[in-house]
């Protein structure tokens, strides 16, 4: 699925849900640290993904990780 045209749209309805990307990122991620292997851009959007969590926003749509980007950069991503 392609989700730029859904980020564009503002559409945040689930495909799948921030709350489940996290679970199966926090495996990855304890997986990877057991094996001694180093996955540091999961481990970003595992941290940008918890912060829609602490939004309360772990109900919408993985394609939501726009609003935490747009926020950390200080404008909102839009067509032209």
């Amino acid at each position: 699925m392609n989700h730029g045209p859904k980020m564009l749209a503002r559409d945040f309805s689930p495909g799948f849900f921030v709350r489940l990307q996290q679970k199966d990122l926090r495996l990855a991620l304890a997986t990877a640290e057991e094996l001694g292997v180093p996955l540091a851009g999961t481990g970003l959007v595992q941290q940008l993904m918890r912060s829609l969590e602490a939004e309360g926003k772990g109900e919408l749509g993985t394609q939501a990780l726009v609003q935490v980007i747009e926020r950390l950069a200080g404008c909102e991503v839009k067509a032209e």
